[in-house]
C-alpha cells in the first residue's frame, strides 16, 4: 500500500515544473520556521555558512529531515495493508526508528501536521484513486470469510455507494476500516495514540460473533434483539436482518448498550 502510494506521489512531484517544486520546499521552510522572513534569514545563513552548493543543500536537506524521512519511508514502503501498518506503528523496537532521535522524530511529526494542515500541494484524491484494493482482500484482512454477510455490512454502513464494485481506492479503503474497526467516539485513525491499541483488535479478532454477544444476555436472545432495537432508535440506523457475524465496531455498540 505504502510502496504504491509512495510511487504516485513521485510521479506526482517529478511532473511539477521546477518553479512548482522550489514553492512545495519555500512551504516547508516557511512551516518549520513560523514565517517567510525567518525561513529567507536561516537560508542565508546556512549559504553563507556552507557557500559550496552540494554542502549546502546537503545541509538544507537536513534542516527539513530529509534523511530521516528517508529511513521512514524504506521502513513502511513494503507495507501493503492496514494491519501491516499496524505492526510497524506499533513496534517500539524498530532499529530504523531507533536510530532517529525522539527530539528529531517529535520535530518531523510537529513539521509534517502542521504541512499538512496548512497546504494542498498534493492531489490526494487523484492519487488515491491510483492505489487499489479489492474488496475481496478487504474482506479478507476485516476478517469476514462468508461475502454475502462482509456485503450486508457494507451496505449498512455505505448504503449503495460500493454496489457493483470491485475494488477501492486508498481513500475508500481507509474509509471502510475505519468504519469497521473504530470504536464508539472514534472518527478517524490515530496511529499516534492508538496503534497498539488496533494492533490488540486485529490480534484478537475484528469479526464477533453473534453467539458471543449473547452471552452478555445470560443467553436471553429475545433481549438481544430488543437492545439491538434500541440502538437503531438510538444512532438511527438499521442493523441487518439474519446475521451471525459482527464487525467489532458495531459489537462495541451493542455490548456498551448491554453492560
Amino acid at each position: 500500500m505504502i510502496k504504491k502510494l509512495l510511487q504516485q506521489v513521485e510521479k506526482y512531484i517529478i511532473s511539477l515544473s521546477s518553479e512548482e517544486q522550489g514553492k512545495m520546499i519555500e512551504q516547508l521552510l516557511i512551516t518549520k520556521y513560523g514565517s517567510k522572513e525567518k525561513a529567507e534569514y536561516e537560508v542565508k545563513k546556512l549559504k553563507f555558512t556552507y557557500p559550496e552548493e552540494k554542502v549546502f543543500f546537503a545541509k538544507l536537506s537536513e534542516e527539513l529531515y530529509f534523511p530521516e524521512f528517508k529511513k521512514i519511508i524504506s521502513l513502511f514502503e513494503s507495507r501493503d495493508n492496514f494491519s501491516s501498518i499496524v505492526d510497524i506503528a506499533a513496534s517500539k523496537n524498530s532499529k530504523l526508528l531507533a536510530s532517529i532521535s525522539k527530539d528529531r522524530l517529535g520535530e518531523i511529526q510537529i513539521l509534517t501536521e502542521r504541512f499538512n494542515k496548512d497546504n494542498a500541494f498534493l492531489p490526494l484524491n487523484t492519487i488515491s484513486d491510483k492505489v487499489k484494493f479489492t474488496i475481496k482482500e478487504t474482506r479478507q484482512e476485516l476478517g469476514f470469510k462468508n461475502q454475502q454477510t462482509f456485503k450486508k455490512w457494507l451496505i449498512h454502513f455505505f448504503g449503495s455507494k460500493y454496489e457493483g464494485r470491485r475494488k477501492f481506492n486508498l481513500l475508500e479503503y481507509i474509509e471502510v476500516i475505519n468504519k469497521f474497526i473504530s470504536e464508539p467516539g472514534e472518527e478517524k485513525f490515530d496511529f499516534k495514540k492508538r496503534a497498539s491499541a488496533y494492533k490488540e483488535r486485529l490480534k484478537n479478532g475484528l469479526v464477533v460473533k453473534k453467539s458471543h454477544l449473547i452471552k452478555f444476555t445470560e443467553n436471553d436472545y429475545k433481549l438481544l434483539q430488543v437492545e439491538t432495537s434500541l440502538i437503531n432508535d438510538e444512532y438511527n440506523f438499521k442493523l441487518p436482518d439474519n446475521v451471525d457475524k459482527y464487525p467489532y465496531s458495531i459489537a462495541c455498540l451493542i455490548i456498551q448498550q448491554l453492560e
